[in-house]
């Protein structure tokens, strides 16, 4: 029976770069396990309430390894191990035609198949974010030289999440009248919104970084009240504005596709 081989990389190496080793199968595609919880209520049309959140998932990479003599065998392993060795890693899995990231690692071995000068094995991986992502950057918006007060675009979100986490830069090339005020960054569909209070002038750099939950203007780390603006997948609308006397600026936002 042939197989076709799957490309898989660990910490930055490929898998099939050890010698007499093939990749037979994995099942990244499986979707996290979910902690499903059932609640009881009175005085309601309904008589309990579901809630359902993603707690693990583990990814399965199925391996031969085949050499001429045994000795060859283990030291093809022994490069193997020496390859998975690290924790919480970069695993790099061929899915959907496109490489999607994993932070994972090694939990397990188990042995399939153990012949004199062959193996078949399961490496069996633990996930640290229960999420997959893409290798690169998707945009969603990018616009220069904005000058109104406030500002609602249309984007288009892609993924299989219930959300996508937005990485937004926004460039003043003029402000006036900045100091002591307000800019606000909010997705129209769920009401979240950032407030962002302070002197702002002309050539102030704002990063909002959803995914990791930081906030600079010119590199410094600020304070912020509200909610980081989330998106789900589809179409939606995100708002920007401020109470400047008047402002340019560029705004970038792009994101890194997430899949359960």
């Amino acid at each position: 029976m042939s197989y076709l081989q799957t490309v898989v990389s660990y910490n930055g190496i490929d898998l099939n770069t050890v010698e007499g080793l093939t990749v037979l199968a994995r099942d990244s595609y499986k979707p996290a396990n979910r902690n499903v919880g059932s609640y009881g209520i009175s005085r309601g049309n309904k008589n309990k309430v579901i809630t359902a959140f993603y707690e693990s998932k583990q990814i399965t990479i199925k391996v031969g390894i085949a050499q001429k003599t045994r000795d060859l065998l283990e030291q093809s392993l022994d490069k193997l191990n020496a390859i998975l060795q690290g924790y919480e890693e970069d695993l790099i899995i061929r899915q959907s035609g496109k490489d999607r990231k994993y932070i994972a690692t090694l939990t397990k071995t188990n042995i399939s198949e153990d012949g004199g000068s062959y193996v078949n094995m399961d490496l069996i991986f633990e996930l640290s974010d229960i999420f997959g992502y893409d290798t690169y950057t998707t945009t969603l918006l990018n616009v220069s030289n904005w000058t109104g007060g406030s500002k609602t675009t249309e984007i288009i979100v892609d993924g299989s999440s219930v959300t996508q986490l937005p990485y937004i830069s926004i460039v003043y090339s003029s402000v006036v009248g900045g100091t002591a005020k307000t800019v606000r960054i909010s997705n129209e569909a769920t009401g979240q919104t950032l407030i962002l209070t302070r002197d702002w002038v002309t050539g102030d750099v704002l990063l909002v970084d959803t995914l990791n939950r930081i906030i600079t203007v010119n590199g410094t780390t600020i304070a912020y009240t509200g909610s980081y603006p989330e998106f789900s997948v589809g179409t939606g609308y995100v708002t920007v504005s401020d109470d400047f006397t008047s402002r340019t600026y560029t705004m970038k936002m792009t994101y890194i596709k997430r899949y359960v």
